[in-house]
């Protein structure tokens, strides 16, 4: 699998984006799409679809900071001997505790379990540019890097990421929708054109469109338009054969 830096860290181009694993499904009506996810990603299942990524050259997760991930996360380590470079989203609050307050919190837990990289969730970081809320982003960034962690924004929209770089709130990475489908990207040329002039690297999510484009062609077209990272929400029998096609993508490309 080829590597890119990071920060100071190699990462694989394939990561292995935890959506899944909380059991966010992005089914639309199939309301009971979460549950099953859920219910399939016990912390045992989600130890042994990381183990199956590093075994495929996958040495990266991005995942978020709930009970079960964590237990996964130091399951992992107990059999494998060292923790896997994991990039922590910083959501918004879901329990009702106030907004930049709970993303502080989010950020400590972050470091405390060795990430090695953070980021604001795309919709957290929209609704914040909505609340004239740049100068908290601004701190949050900072807290992130004053925590030893990468800092990084991301978004479904590529104005709110160009307009991050225009107030220079300090992003060290960006996370941004691009797909073929329309599914949470309603302009993939805006996205390409801001990937091709912001000199930050870039790891692109939803790239499948959650399901709903084929991995050639969804990881062909993320790859054409510059991503350097992609990150793909997997199930464990889709590991190996997900790692092999981007390798060979990419030794096509070059």
């Amino acid at each position: 699998m080829q590597m890119m830096k990071l920060g100071d860290h190699q990462i694989s181009r394939l990561i292995c984006a935890g959506n899944p694993f909380g059991g966010y499904a992005h089914g639309g009506e199939l309301k009971y799409l979460g549950r099953l996810f859920r219910a399939y990603f016990t912390d045992e299942k989600i130890a042994a679809t990381l183990q199956l990524c590093s075994a495929s050259g996958v040495n990266t997760t991005l995942i978020e900071t709930e009970d079960n991930i964590l237990r996964a996360l130091d399951l992992y380590e107990k059999r494998m001997g060292h923790r896997i470079q994991w990039i922590c989203q910083i959501p918004p609050s879901r329990k009702g505790v106030e907004r930049i307050q709970h993303m502080r919190q989010q950020i400590q837990i972050a470091a405390e379990h060795q990430a090695i990289a953070a980021f604001i969730q795309g919709q957290a970081a929209e609704r914040m540019f909505a609340d004239d809320q740049a100068n908290e982003l601004r701190e949050l960034l900072a807290l992130m890097k004053e925590k030893g962690m990468i800092a990084g924004l991301c978004s479904h929209h590529p104005a709110i990421i160009e307009k991050a770089e225009e107030l220079e709130l300090g992003a060290e990475f960006y996370m941004m929708t691009l797909n073929r489908v329309g599914y949470c990207c309603d302009d993939p040329e805006a996205a390409k054109r801001v990937m091709g002039h912001i000199d930050v690297p870039f790891i692109n999510f939803k790239v499948l469109g959650a399901g709903r484009d084929d991995p050639e062609s969804g990881f062909r077209n993320a790859f054409d338009a510059g991503a350097r990272f992609i990150a793909v929400g997997m199930f464990d029998f889709q590991v190996k054969e997900n790692a092999d096609l981007v390798t060979k993508i990419l030794k096509e490309q070059g």
